[in-house]
């Protein structure tokens, strides 16, 4: 007798394999390893590591290549080949621009030009997660409790937004504490967000003429993640410090990639698109820490600066492009009524 098929797979299953957690700590240690030599040794140095691993992750999102040193093989074997194929393709690099002189400078400015495009796929990403989710499974019943009514939702939302700007405008001190224009800024500032959500929920769930809660739910997690991302950035734009700023940043970026394979955890287990996934998720990463890395080390402008411009280009891709993704979401839950009540038309055979 056979057991039951398993046609998905659990979030934890897809987060504590073996091989993508060693490379979540390679990752990590590539990073802070590459933007020190570009400090202390150039900025071409830098630019050429962290796009040549970047390169090296698009690589392994190949079927061919993942069947060779993919995420099943053993954590030793994956990371060995990673880091022999970066410093190859570094080499590489490093040897056309030592020759070519102006070469060197154009990696710096590659990636310097990459960041609003990785900043503003931030929000995408997101997007595209979320609604993926929620077209195929629908929402929790905590989300759907605090999404479903529109005034219990932007009530809720008062409560966060109040936090958010005591804890980065006000430092998490009393109001009267605080300099009078520095308080007269951060409170129209949290008007002025709190009217742009109510804005950008009202047009999502106006995408259909009665609102489903996949739609409520998709466009409330937007629009608390436009809350953060704007904040944050007029927060890092302000006097955000160096510590707190790379730990925000790597809980959002924790955050986002987690919504992606949350997604498919809803769906039939491949393998190789899992992986791809995966993949494509540490090129992101590395290229877009590459891309502040080579920002700061060659210009005046400091990290949190650049991470503040970031989260500003997040909200703006949320703020233009939750509405398409929400029609996305209205005609998927259409299309599975219809598919509902044909599969309830269907006549049953006869004994």
């Amino acid at each position: 007798m056979q057991g039951p098929r398993r046609d998905v797979v659990s979030l934890r299953e897809l987060l504590f394999e073996p091989t993508p957690l060693v490379h979540v700590w390679a990752c990590l240690f590539f990073v802070g390893f590459f933007h020190l030599l570009s400090l202390r040794a150039g900025s071409e140095i830098g630019s050429a590591l962290f796009i040549s691993f970047s390169f090296c992750y698009l690589l392994l999102s190949f079927r061919p290549v993942q069947y060779v040193v993919g995420w099943e093989k053993p954590p030793w074997v994956s990371v060995a080949a990673c880091c022999f194929v970066g410093v190859s393709l570094f080499s590489i690099l490093y040897t056309i621009s030592g020759r070519y002189d102006p070469f060197s400078n154009d990696l710096g400015i590659i990636l310097a030009l990459v960041f609003p495009l990785i900043a503003i796929g931030k929000g995408v990403l997101l997007m595209i997660g979320l609604s993926g989710k929620a077209i195929a499974t629908g929402p929790t019943l905590l989300t759907r409790l605090a999404t479903s009514n529109s005034f219990v939702f932007h009530s809720l939302r008062i409560m966060f937004l109040s936090f958010l700007v005591w804890w980065f405008g006000f430092t998490a001190r009393s109001p009267s504490s605080i300099d009078p224009m520095r308080a007269f800024i951060w409170t129209s500032f949290f008007i002025l967000v709190f009217v742009a959500g109510v804005i950008l929920d009202r047009r999502n769930r106006n995408v259909s003429i009665s609102s489903t809660r996949s739609i409520a739910s998709f466009s409330g997690i937007c629009v608390l993640f436009f809350d953060w991302s704007i904040v944050s950035s007029l927060r890092m734009l302000d006097d955000g410090t160096v510590s707190s700023t790379m730990i925000e940043e790597v809980f959002m970026f924790t955050f986002i990639i987690l919504v992606i394979l949350w997604t498919r955890t809803s769906r039939t287990v491949d393998s190789t698109e899992t992986h791809a996934a995966l993949s494509l998720g540490f090129a992101y990463v590395i290229m877009y820490a590459g891309s502040i890395s080579s920002m700061s080390a060659s210009t005046d402008l400091n990290v949190t600066s650049i991470l503040g411009v970031g989260h500003g280009l997040t909200a703006m891709a949320i703020m233009l492009g939750s509405k398409s993704i929400s029609k996305r979401i209205a005609e998927g839950a259409s299309e599975g009524l219809i598919q509902s009540a044909d599969d309830g038309n269907d006549p049953q055979p006869s004994d």
